[in-house]
């Protein structure tokens, strides 16, 4: 029963390090996507709704958002 107990801590020896690593591939990954390709994630199409309704308001009349705010 002794060895049944120390094949399991070697077994978390290698999957926790492993786990991790794969933990932080993906992040590493997704910041690298999120900088070069940002359309191809939901962080990067919600900037670029906001930015197209930023340029849409700016580009506005101003008697044309007093009639739509009465």
């Amino acid at each position: 029963m002794r060895f049944k107990g120390m094949e399991e801590d070697r077994l978390d020896l290698v999957l926790v390090p492993l786990g991790l690593v794969v933990f932080g591939i993906y992040h590493v990954w997704f910041i690298f996507t999120v900088l070069h390709t940002p359309r191809r994630t939901v962080i990067g199409l919600n900037a670029e709704s906001r930015r197209q309704w930023v340029f849409s308001m700016m580009t506005v009349s101003p008697s044309s958002i007093f009639l739509s705010t009465f």
